[in-house]
């Protein structure tokens, strides 16, 4: 509860000015893009890691019409999850823009998704070689 609050007091402190003429664009415009306006999201169908992308089913701030993920243009496409955090995935609330970090049932719904995919594709881990297969 105390780190809940710590954060939410500080992340008004230290969030860039910049930051907010970039929400403040896109509540203007609908698009999540720079000055000159490029999207930040361009160029996502051609990176080729495995990409897992978080969205509360409650988000006002981006919705998640505003973070579905392009189809790759790759010939061997990395893995893909778009997965939206709410009861129709299976929580017991909907989950708002900051619910995802902070919400009172994140380290019991949120935490351990994200924790399993990127315990699957963390490149660091050991895989385990099944000796019985020939």
């Amino acid at each position: 509860d105390i780190a809940r609050r710590v954060f939410a007091v500080a992340s008004q402190v230290v969030t860039s000015s910049t930051l907010w003429l970039d929400f403040g664009r896109f509540l203007s415009s609908k698009s999540f893009a720079d000055t000159s306006g490029v999207s930040y999201l361009d160029g996502l169908e051609k990176v080729s890691v495995p990409l897992f992308v978080t969205n509360g089913s409650k988000d006002v701030m981006a919705p998640a019409e505003s973070s579905e993920l392009p189809d790759s243009t790759l010939s061997d496409p990395p893995e893909r999850v778009f997965m939206v955090f709410g009861k129709a995935s299976g929580c017991v609330e909907d989950y708002g823009h900051m619910d995802l970090p902070l919400g009172l049932r994140s380290s019991s719904e949120v935490f351990p998704r994200v924790l399993a995919w990127l315990e699957q594709h963390d490149a660091q881990k050991p895989r385990v070689v099944d000796s019985s297969v020939e």
